[in-house]
């Protein structure tokens, strides 16, 4: 990309690390990356393996088929820190029907890139992306279909570039809901301009995942595989443990972290791709918290707080 040549040198690694950690898989080719970064803290948690475990309101990013199975109205507020002064935010409305059961939920995440230096200029400049989003679902033929459109915009010192795309996926249960499976395209979309002359492909992609419940124990396991366009693969495992009411335990592992090969510390980078969580449910409030390890890389942080409002009017109404 053209425009990066006003930086210097270390400002330049310095976004290479970014683009790296917020990516599956780094890659020049691709662009508003906003949308494959780590956004909410469960689906964080899980390592992004819960298309097909996202039976909530709060699944919109992973699979917005999951909104048919919540009647709350619901909203959420996400803190991400990445690296240094480089954070995002996101904020989701979920209302559970608007018309015939069709649910909608509208999000807004921001990704703040920190501060950067043009020395030509002797000038300060913040790179951000910006991603407003809305989603619905509806039942088609028997099967839960979920749609989310996106618009996105990208700004870096004098260059920008914004661009449309939908996610259309489908969520199915067995054996009595024990086992669902999740799928659907990701990303499919476009870029309206160019940061310089040369327009990239937006990081679309096909994902499949299954998740089973298991009998005799609050336990949920999910397995998902990833498709990009751009020509690679990417392999998450995640679980989540509720041995309490009002407490939830989430663990993932990316096995893509295995093929980057970023740092030369076996013992730290062993544990590379590995993610914790913990949720507390209380009466209308939930706090999250996911702690994710990338090796070498720095690790990174998401808190989500999130409130069912039906629950409040109704504590109001009484």
């Amino acid at each position: 990309m053209n425009y990066i040549r006003l930086i210097t040198r270390t400002e330049m690694n310095r976004i290479l690390f970014i683009l790296i950690l917020l990516s599956a898989k780094f890659t020049f080719a691709e662009i508003f990356l906003i949308s494959e970064s780590n956004i909410d803290s469960r689906s964080s948690a899980l390592r992004k393996s819960d298309i097909a475990m996202n039976k909530s309101s709060f699944s919109v990013y992973s699979n917005p088929a999951g909104l048919l199975y919540s009647d709350d109205m619901l909203a959420n507020l996400s803190y991400s820190n990445y690296f240094s002064d480089i954070n995002l935010t996101n904020t989701t409305f979920v209302y559970p029907e608007v018309y015939k059961n069709i649910p909608v939920a509208f999000s807004v995440a921001y990704l703040d890139y920190g501060k950067f230096l043009d020395i030509e200029n002797n000038t300060e400049y913040h790179p951000y992306d910006l991603m407003l989003m809305a989603s619905t679902a509806k039942i088609i033929d028997g099967l839960a279909t979920g749609l989310n459109i996106k618009y996105f915009y990208s700004s870096i010192e004098d260059y920008s570039s914004s661009g449309m795309a939908v996610d259309i996926t489908f969520l199915n249960d067995f054996f009595g809901g024990k086992v669902n499976i999740g799928a659907g395209v990701y990303n499919l979309g476009f870029q309206f301009d160019a940061f310089n002359e040369t327009k990239e492909d937006l990081p679309t992609s096909l994902k499949f995942g299954i998740a089973n419940k298991l009998t005799k124990l609050p336990l949920e396991v999910g397995l998902q595989a990833s498709y990009y366009f751009a020509d690679y693969y990417t392999y998450g495992a995640g679980l989540e443990f509720q041995p309490k009411e009002h407490f939830l335990i989430r663990a993932g592992y990316d096995f893509s972290f295995a093929d980057k090969e970023i740092g030369s510390n076996e013992k730290i980078e062993k544990f590379a791709g590995t993610s914790l969580g913990l949720s507390i449910p209380f009466n209308a409030y939930y706090f999250d918290f996911t702690y994710l390890i990338n090796g070498e890389l720095d690790t990174e942080f998401n808190l989500t707080a999130g409130i069912n409002l039906d629950n409040i009017l109704d504590i109001k109404k009484k």
